[in-house]
């Protein structure tokens, strides 16, 4: 029947921290360079003992028991709310992955930041700046999914990908 992946590179800036370990082809990252300082006490701060937010969650959905949906998206501390907010749409919405991907995103990135990205209505972020939110405009994600179907014996049928507009990459799909 095949394999399933989704997969999240997400090493921090390009390269992360430039370092790669000898031998192993693995990057180091940088993650602790989205920390933020000010105002002091913010959620972000780094001190001893802290874990550092883990900013990676490449999903695959089940339903009946087999994958439906693998998908995933770089984008740092956007990731853990991009990514549901992806599924949300198809799950409850019921838009095919494309459109799903494709779909306007707003995200939480900093104590009382608000990012929207440029899909979001002007009416829309004019209501959040009225309630006191401080928006910021900005690309969020850059993701890439695909669903399965399946024929009446069980075997997979038929992939569908999907490709964020917001960023690079193409989605191509296959019928058995």
């Amino acid at each position: 029947m095949g394999n399933v992946v989704s997969a999240t590179q997400t090493i921090g800036n390009l390269f992360g921290s430039k370092v790669l370990v000898k031998g192993t082809g693995i990057w180091l990252n940088d993650s602790l360079s989205y920390s933020t300082f000010e105002p002091k006490g913010n959620p972000m701060d780094v001190f001893p003992g802290r874990r550092k937010l883990a900013g990676f969650c490449p999903m695959i959905v089940m339903r009946d028991g087999r994958p439906w949906i693998a998908i995933g998206t770089p984008g740092g501390h956007t990731i853990l709310q991009t990514v549901p907010q992806m599924v949300i749409n198809m799950i409850d919405f019921g838009m095919d992955v494309q459109r799903a991907i494709a779909a306007p995103r707003i995200s939480f990135v900093e104590p009382d930041v608000l990012a929207a990205d440029d899909g979001v209505a002007e009416s829309v972020l004019g209501q959040l700046s009225g309630m006191g939110h401080k928006i910021q405009v900005r690309r969020l994600g850059n993701a890439h999914g695909l669903t399965i179907e399946y024929d009446a014996k069980g075997a997979p049928s038929r992939y569908t990908g999907g490709s964020d507009p917001r960023g690079e990459g193409a989605a191509m799909g296959l019928d058995r």
